[in-house]
Formats: structure tokens, sequence, C-alpha cells
């Protein structure tokens, strides 16, 4: 331990709480440490799961013993495959590799997490997962990609020269890819050149194109694209058949598409019911939308499937609807993660995981095969930093902070 370092933490040791008596030396300080856990659930295709003999269907979460130890700071959860990041800037994939998503070269399969050697001088910050392909971001602000890209597998993570030149900070998407730069720059491709994608990547290019500014967050799942602004405003695009893109008219319209990203506050005005909110967070899920304000009130709309919008309500709308306590629980307006898929996951500032929507394959994490219209805890996770939802499969992470402990010899007197 640095000697300096030592007096400050020994310094600060001695307060008002806590007391040393005299005759006591200190001779040595162990660091406080984070223990970083990563668990899986759900459906275990592909090995996607991580468990090398674990059932096909797991509902409870269980710990990915492979990445213990290595300081896991983000996970993200794709179709067919999983990705974690260390705080070294280390990258580790598992799962199925047919279009050469888990960067390794190759189009194989990998049934327990396996180091991606192309990275290890790479520093990568910031990674995702989507439906048949991986993106990362490295340090220096570049975007690797491997996976499927149009009619070729890309099996050893490259650049794309369209965005050689921004500085990128963020990436996501499971269908299309997503990128934002540190200017609020969001960038949008499809990768496999069907109509479906095209109609969702926000223009009508096929590599990466610059379609919005001022962008703060952003999320892509099936065919729906949502972006939020600086000033908290709201935009989506792609295609819904139950008004995921927002309500255009006072009369329900049912299936719509946008090519391009349309602000819900001015060009889907039946939207909102009053004021619209100031939104801090947002994602896409199965033909539905959800936003956080910045009071921590959770708003969805869209498709209403196992009660992802409101529970008890047979109707999808494109209204956007505040969940009110009496459903939703006033202990959950203190949401600091949301991410979606064919179900939502919460986490609350407390570090407690909370989830509802389809759950039939046991991705809720609650122990069972059943869907919830209502949120429900998950009993078996405490401190939970970071959560991904993939097709019918979820990752999260758990961070704990290990007490210091200190070693004290008493002086001779």
């Amino acid at each position: 331990m640095d000697e300096w370092l030592s007096d400050v933490l020994i310094a600060n040791w001695h307060s008002e709480s806590h007391c040393v008596p005299l005759g006591v030396l200190f001779t040595s300080l162990q660091f406080s440490r984070l223990e970083t856990n990563v668990w899986t659930w759900g459906e275990d295709a592909h090995g996607r799961l991580g468990h090398v003999h674990g059932p096909q269907q797991q509902p409870v979460p269980t710990n990915v013993v492979q990445l213990q130890h290595l300081d896991v700071i983000a996970v993200s959860a794709g179709d067919f495959h999983t990705v974690a990041l260390t705080a070294g800037g280390k990258v580790y994939s598992w799962g199925g590799g047919h279009s050469g998503q888990l960067g390794h070269g190759d189009c194989d399969s990998r049934a327990t997490p396996t180091l991606v050697e192309f990275f290890d001088d790479k520093e990568i910050v910031a990674v995702n997962a989507g439906s048949v392909f991986t993106l990362a971001v490295s340090r220096s602000g570049h975007v690797w990609m491997c996976g499927r890209l149009h009619q070729e597998c890309i099996h050893t993570p490259r650049t794309l020269p369209e965005l050689a030149t921004e500085n990128v900070t963020q990436v996501a998407g499971k269908s299309v890819c997503l990128a934002l730069t540190d200017a609020g720059t969001l960038w949008s491709w499809d990768v496999g050149a069907t109509k479906t994608q095209t109609a969702i990547t926000g223009h009508d290019n096929p590599r990466p194109t610059a379609i919005l500014h001022d962008v703060v967050a952003m999320d892509n799942y099936g065919t729906l694209c949502i972006a939020l602004q600086a000033d908290g405003s709201l935009h989506t695009w792609g295609c819904s058949r139950y008004g995921g893109l927002g309500q255009v008219s006072a009369a329900f319209i049912g299936k719509s598409v946008s090519q391009v990203p349309r602000n819900l506050h001015t060009y889907c005005p039946h939207t909102f019911e009053g004021t619209p909110p100031l939104f801090c967070k947002v994602a896409a899920g199965k033909d539905f939308c959800c936003a956080v304000d910045v009071e921590g009130r959770f708003y969805a709309w869209g498709s209403n499937h196992h009660g992802t919008v409101m529970p008890d309500a047979i109707m999808h709308s494109g209204t956007v609807a505040q969940r009110q306590e009496s459903t939703f629980g006033p202990h959950l307006n203190s949401i600091s993660h949301l991410v979606a898929g064919s179900c939502i996951h919460i986490i609350t500032t407390d570090g407690s995981l909370w989830s509802w929507g389809n759950g039939v394959y046991g991705q809720l994490g609650t122990g069972g095969h059943c869907s919830s219209e209502t949120p429900r805890k998950c009993p078996y996770l405490h401190h939970v930093e970071d959560v991904s939802s993939g097709h019918h499969h979820t990752v999260a992470l758990t961070v704990v902070a290990c007490n210091p402990s200190f070693l004290v010899q008493e002086l001779p007197q």
C-alpha cells in the first residue's frame, strides 16, 4: 500500500465514531473490494445461460461461476447469446455463435463464458448483444462489430468506416444497431437488409447514418425504436401493430409505420393525457414502449399482452399511461434502471429487481413459469446493478461491497 494513502486512511479512522485506544498500531489494512456476480435465467437455448449441465428452462437466477472474481461491470443479453464486460475492459461471450456474433473468429457456439481475445488490447468500455450481432465501444470511441451484417458474417470484430471519426459512447439495439456519440448524435443501421429491418433503421440507407441529435438515451427491440432527447422529449419509429409508436389520432388506427423518428409530443397529440412529463429513461419491448420520468414514475404504451402496459386491461393502447400506485406500488417510484423485451425488468434505487409481463420461459426470475401483470420482486437477488432482457432469457449483475478489515498489533508497554 502507498505510504501516503495508508496515512490518509488511518487518519480518517481517527474520528468521533472510531476511537482507537492508545498503544495500538495499525500494521496493515485490507482495502474494501467489490464482489461481482453474474446471474442468468430463462430458456437455455444455444447455451446462452452459461451453465453446462443446466436445465432447458431455469426460472431461478443461477450464478455463472466462470465469471466470479473477474470484476464484471456490465452485462447484455441478445437473442441467442450473452456478453459480459469487466472493469479491465475484457469481454466474455457465450451462447449461439452461428453468425459469428461471439467474436471468437468462428461460427461455433460456446456453452460457458469465453474470453474474446481480440479485445484484449482495445480497452472496451461498453457492450451490446443484439439478435445476431455484438457491438463494443473502446475507450477511444471506436465501435467494433461482429456477427451478421447483411449477407456477411463477421467472425472477428471490425470497425465501421462511417463511424471512424465519431466518438461513440453508447451502443444499443436488438434488431437494428444504434450508436450514440458524445455530442448526442444518434446513428442507426440494419444488419439483415430485410424490408422489416430497413423500415426501422430510421432511414433508407443500409449503412450507418446519423438520424437524430441531442439524444441522451435510446433503445430498440423487434420492430420498435425509441430515443430520448436532452429536453425530455420522446421520438419513436419503426413498425407497430398495437400503438407502440404512439397515438396519431383520437381513434386507434392499429398498425402504423414510420421510417423516420417522430416526436411524440408534436406528431402524436393524442399520445399524452394532459401535460407530457419530463422523461429520463426509455426502453422498447415486444410491440410496446415504456419510459420513466424524473420523479421515478413509470409509463407504457402499445401491446398489452401479459399486462406489460396496464393490468386488467384488454385493449392495446397508443396512449401513454402511468401505472398508478394502487396497481404499481409506491415503493417502485424510485427506478434507477429500465429494460424491456418480452417482459419488463426494473432496478430500484435500493438494488431490488422487479419484473412483470411474459414469464412462460421463467424469464421473470421469480421461481415459476407464469406471466404476471403486476411487478414481482425477485426474491433471490439483492444489490442488483445491471440487467438485460434477451429472447426469453435474462442476465443480471449484482455488486456487493466487502467491508475493509484492519489488522492491529498492540505496542509493548
